[in-house]
Order: structure tokens, then sequence, then C-alpha cells
């Protein structure tokens, strides 16, 4: 997942970026656990250079994220939730849901 985010992201700034930013990848690999998502998060959150986490993949992952309330604590969107659960899909600050299908324990975040 990460080779083809970084794909599209070179896309992105190859014409401009976001409103005139680089958009910058970073990956987190929680290990396909929880507990270890909301950890990531939580560290990844307080940085002020980071905009949006990008691609949490995995139901039991995204669920933990809806439950931590980090996302709303910190003003951040979650785009691409990887479940198949509507109900996570359309949590508060989730946007652009990627399909359960391109589920990998890879966790980029974007800033």
């Amino acid at each position: 997942m990460a080779l083809g985010f970084n794909t599209f992201f070179a896309k992105v700034n190859a014409t401009g970026g976001v409103h005139g930013n680089k958009v910058v990848l970073r990956v987190h690999d929680d290990r396909f656990d929880p507990a270890e998502t909301v950890k990531v998060l939580k560290e990844v959150a307080a940085d002020p250079e980071v905009l949006a986490i990008f691609g949490v993949v995995g139901t039991p992952s995204v669920g933990a994220v809806a439950k931590s309330g980090v996302l709303a604590a910190e003003g951040l969107a979650l785009i691409g939730p990887g479940t198949g659960i509507p109900a996570l899909q359309s949590s508060p600050n989730m946007a652009a849901k990627l399909p359960a299908r391109h589920a990998s324990s890879r966790r980029p975040t974007a800033s």
C-alpha cells in the first residue's frame, strides 16, 4: 500500500501539492494491533505538522481509532479508513472510505 500511496502523492506534489504544500507520507507499522494503532496515532497526532491521518486499515484498528477520540481532540481527519463496517466508515472525522479488501498491516500517515 505504501508504494501506491507514495506514487499518488508524488503525482500530487509534481502538480503543486495541496494548496501549494508538499505532501509527505510517513509510514508507521502498528503490527495490526489496535492498542499499538492508538499509541502510534497519539504520537503522530502530537506533531503540529501533521494535517491528516491516512490509510489506517483493519476493522479492529479503525474501531480503536474511532473509540480513542484522538482525531476529534486533535482536529484531524482519517482519510481512507480501511474497514468494511459502515458504522465505522461514517464515524466522525473519517473521510474517503478505502474498501476493506485493500487491507494491510502498514499504516501510513500524511502531513
